[in-house]
């Protein structure tokens, strides 16, 4: 079954599998040769449960979220904004912002709710 998906999808999926690396155009200058090493990358986080909200576009479908979709929405998430992100053609996802996450007497969200 050939299955379509957007480019921002492929692309997102391609820098998370590992099979495409994102670099910079500028090549990176380092003052201090001792200073430049990098330090270890912090370990990919999944967005947590009522941080995020799945929102069903048709009724035709059903859908989840993978654990790669879960880190993504968490590199997604903003400060301040909320952001919409469109997984494909069937959902989008929610993402409160971390203003929101973060203040006395939050409440999650549900998980999945019907926008048909």
């Amino acid at each position: 079954m050939l299955r379509i998906i957007s480019g921002a999808t492929l692309l997102a999926a391609l820098l998370l599998s590992g099979a495409v690396v994102a670099q910079s155009a500028r090549p990176k200058v380092h003052s201090n040769p001792a200073a430049s090493s990098a330090p270890a990358a912090a370990p990919l986080r999944e967005a947590a449960p009522g941080t995020y909200q799945l929102v069903r576009l048709t009724p035709k479908r059903d859908v989840s979220l993978s654990s790669d979709a879960l880190v993504e929405i968490e590199r997604r998430r903003q400060e301040n904004d909320e952001v919409s992100w469109l997984v494909n053609a069937y959902a989008r996802v929610r993402i409160l912002p971390r203003r929101v996450i973060n203040a006395p007497g939050f409440q999650p969200l549900s998980p999945v709710v019907n926008a048909y």
